[in-house]
């Protein structure tokens, strides 16, 4: 590794934890009605109750599924919500840092990376909401970077991996399913 890249490496990581540090103080802010909704469901599901049998709620599984990762996060459940929607806001940030460097270079990258983090931590956007559009964010954009990948190396087999991921966007919130139409382009 180039001292050029461990600089930009660098950089990337101060960013990631720079949006930690800055949110982390809002990790013990109550939940609001539908991350509470998604939490109990999530609790209930894990217990051994079904979903839309024994709970009823309109959103998809996928939402209930990562909720129910919380709690390896924390054993305050709120607590434990709200640091795993700061690291799903990460993890989602590198896919679009990634997708920004397939398609407009290293500098890109790190102007939409640092976008994203902003946005997604934004109060007037809801931002510290784990609802299902943060939720869908991360397959959305890993199906995209896989389209991107697949058509910049031409490998068939990256689509199908896009498919999957847009496939499981759509398991979080139904307007997932409205990528498959630009990625069967």
């Amino acid at each position: 590794m180039t001292k050029k890249h461990l600089l930009f490496s660098i950089l990337v990581f101060i960013m990631l934890a720079l949006a930690w540090w800055l949110r982390s103080p809002m990790h013990a802010l109550p939940l609001e009605r539908d991350e509470g909704a998604y939490a109990v469901i999530a609790v209930r599901w894990m217990a051994g109750d079904i979903p839309y049998r024994d709970l009823f709620d309109h959103k998809p599984p996928l939402v209930y599924l990562v909720y129910g990762l919380a709690r390896f996060c924390s054993p305050d459940p709120v607590r434990a919500i709200r640091m795993l929607a700061t690291l799903y806001l990460l993890a989602s940030g590198v896919v679009v840092f990634l997708t920004g460097w397939r398609l407009y270079g290293r500098w890109s990258a790190v102007g939409a990376l640092a976008l994203f983090l902003a946005y997604g931590s934004s109060w007037r956007f809801q931002g510290l909401t784990f609802n299902s559009e943060a939720i869908m964010t991360l397959p959305a954009m890993l199906g995209c970077l896989f389209a991107v990948w697949g058509m910049q190396v031409r490998r068939p087999w990256l689509f199908a991996l896009a498919g999957g991921w847009v496939g499981l966007a759509a398991l979080a919130k139904p307007v997932g399913v409205l990528l498959l139409g630009p990625l069967c382009l």
